[in-house]
C-alpha cells in the first residue's frame, strides 16, 4: 500500500457512480472470476462473524458493488490524468435509497475498497467519516499498476459498461457536498417523466463531432457519447437552482458544441440574450431597455474601443451577473473578491479555477479602484433595478431556478414532436433543420415562465 501523492490528490477526479452496470456478460464474468475471490478472501479473513454461504447470501450485492467501482475507475481513467475516483465511506449517502441501488450499501462499498486496497489494486486516501458535511470530504482511490494491468489484459474498458436507466434524475444537495432526501411533488414527478423520456429517446440516437481541430480531438476522444443522462440539481431546497447537468456536452466550449452531430445531422445552437438581467427587469414589472444590456461606453474614463470591444463586453457581462448573483456570504467577502473571481474563475480546492481567466481589455487593470468604477458604471446603466444588485437574498439561485423551468419546457415540447433538444443552461441545441422552431419555442418558454408578454431576443 502506498500513499497517494499530493499532486494527484489535488488533480481532477471522477465521482463514484453506483449506477454503473455491465453492458455485456463477459465483463461481469471476468470481474467475478478474478476480483470476487479477492473480496471473498478478505471478507473471510477479516469479518469476525463468518458468513455462511458468502456468495449466495451476500455475494450478489458485493459483485454489484464491485462492478460499479471497476466501471467508475474505467470512466476516470478515460477522463482524467490519474484515474482517481472520489467515494463516500460513511453511511449517510447509502441510507437514502433514491440515490443508491438497493444492492449497494455502505458495508459492501467499504468491504470492496478494503479488499482491493489490501490486494494492491488501489491506493487510498480516506476522507472524513463524519456526517457533518460542512467539514467532510470524500475518500479518494487511485488505481495502481496492478488494477490497470487487469483492465488492459482483460479488455475491461468504459464502453463495456452502461449506466442503469434507474439512475436518479433529481439531486437535492445541502449546503456542503452531501445529498438530502425530499418529498416528491407535482414538479419533481413531472421532471422525472421529462428527463427519463429524454434518456430513452437519446439512447436511440447517435452523437458525434464533425471536423474537430487538433486541439479539440483530445476532448472529443475522452467524451462518453453514451452519457446523455441529464440530471436536475437543486441546492438547499426545491426552489433554488435546479439547473440541468451531466450530458457529455456539458462544459464544452461553444465552438465545439456547434460541431455536434445528432444522427449525422448538423445542429444549431441558440441562447437567450442578456437572460438574467432581462429576467430581473421583468420581475420588477419593467420592460427591459432596447439594445445590448452589457455594453458600456466607458469605465472610469477608459473608452471601450475596438479591437477590445468583445473583451469589454465579456468583462461587463461577467461582472453584471456576479453582482446580480451575489449571495450573503459573497457580500461579506467584498465586491472586489467577487468580481475578481468572476473574471478569473471561482477558486477550487485543488488550487485551480472553475473557468479559465479571461483576457482583460486594453487599458483596464483589475484593482480595487477599477472594480469600484466598473460597479458604478453598471449601476448607472441600470438605475431602475439598481436595488437588485448585490442584494443577497439568494437572487442568483432563484433566477437559475426560473431558467431551469424554461429548459424543461423546451425539452418537453421538442420531445412531443420526436426531436431531441440538448440543454446547456440558457442555450439549446437541436438539429439544424429546426432553427426557426427553436427560436419561437424559446421565446414562448420565456413568456410562460416569467408571465410576461415581453419577447426576449434569441441569438
Amino acid at each position: 500500500m502506498a500513499e497517494i501523492a499530493k499532486e494527484k490528490l489535488e488533480a481532477p477526479a471522477c465521482w463514484y457512480n453506483p449506477w454503473w452496470i455491465e453492458d455485456c456478460i463477459e465483463v461481469r464474468n471476468t470481474i467475478e472470476r478474478i476480483l470476487m475471490p479477492v473480496v471473498e478472501k478478505h471478507a473471510n479473513d477479516n469479518i469476525r462473524s463468518k458468513r455462511t454461504g458468502f456468495y449466495t447470501s451476500y455475494g450478489e450485492k458485493v459483485l454489484y458493488t464491485l462492478v460499479s467501482i471497476v466501471a467508475s475507475f474505467t470512466e476516470s481513467i478515460k477522463k482524467t490524468k490519474y484515474g482517481i475516483i472520489k467515494i463516500h465511506r460513511n453511511d449517510h449517502i447509502y441510507s437514502i435509497r433514491y440515490y443508491t441501488p438497493q444492492e449497494i450499501t455502505r458495508q459492501t462499498v467499504v468491504l470492496v475498497l478494503d479488499a482491493l486496497l489490501n490486494a494492491g489494486y488501489i491506493n487510498q486516501k480516506v476522507g472524513s467519516k463524519y456526517v457533518q458535511y460542512k467539514t467532510s470530504y470524500p475518500t479518494k482511490c487511485e488505481p495502481t499498476r496492478k488494477m490497470k494491468q487487469f483492465l488492459n489484459n482483460h479488455d475491461v474498458s468504459l464502453n463495456k459498461f452502461c449506466v442503469s436507466m434507474d439512475e436518479p434524475v433529481i439531486l437535492l444537495r445541502d449546503n456542503g457536498c452531501g445529498l438530502k432526501e425530499f418529498k416528491p411533488s407535482m414538479e419533481t414527478q413531472q421532471t422525472e417523466r421529462i428527463l427519463r423520456e429524454f434518456r430513452m429517446m437519446a439512447k436511440n440516437h447517435t452523437f458525434g463531432v464533425a471536423n474537430p481541430t487538433r486541439d479539440e480531438q483530445g476532448r472529443v476522444s475522452k467524451a462518453d457519447f453514451k452519457n446523455v443522462r441529464m440530471k436536475r440539481v437543486f441546492k438547499g431546497n426545491l426552489t433554488q437552482t435546479g439547473r440541468l447537468y451531466s450530458g457529455f456536452w456539458t462544459n464544452w466550449p461553444e465552438v465545439l458544441r456547434h460541431k455536434i452531430t445528432i444522427n449525422n445531422e448538423p445542429v444549431i445552437e441558440k441562447d437567450y440574450a442578456n437572460l438574467h438581467i432581462n429576467m430581473v427587469y421583468v420581475l420588477e414589472g419593467i420592460e427591459p431597455p432596447n439594445g445590448d444590456l452589457y455594453k458600456l461606453k466607458k469605465i472610469d474614463g477608459v473608452p471601450t474601443y475596438r479591437p477590445s470591444i468583445k473583451l469589454w463586453r465579456t468583462l461587463v457581462k461577467r461582472s453584471t451577473n456576479a453582482m446580480l448573483n451575489m449571495e450573503q456570504t459573497a457580500k461579506r467577502e467584498g465586491l472586489y473578491g467577487v468580481l475578481y473571481n468572476a473574471v478569473n474563475g471561482e477558486p477550487l480546492k485543488n488550487g485551480g479555477r472553475s473557468t479559465p481567466a479571461m483576457s482583460l481589455p486594453k487599458g483596464f487593470i483589475l484593482t480595487k479602484r477599477s472594480v469600484l468604477a466598473l460597479r458604478d458604471a453598471i449601476l448607472d446603466k441600470h438605475p431602475a433595478i439598481a436595488h437588485r444588485f448585490m442584494c443577497g437574498k439568494d437572487q442568483g439561485s432563484k433566477l437559475q431556478y426560473l431558467d431551469s423551468q424554461m429548459a424543461l419546457r423546451l425539452i418537453k415540447q421538442f420531445q412531443s414532436i420526436g426531436i431531441l433538444c440538448l440543454s446547456e443552461h440558457d442555450s439549446f441545441i437541436v438539429p439544424a433543420s429546426y432553427d426557426k422552431e427553436l427560436v419561437a419555442k424559446m421565446q414562448e418558454a420565456f413568456c410562460v415562465v416569467m408571465n410576461t408578454d415581453y419577447r426576449i431576443d434569441v441569438e
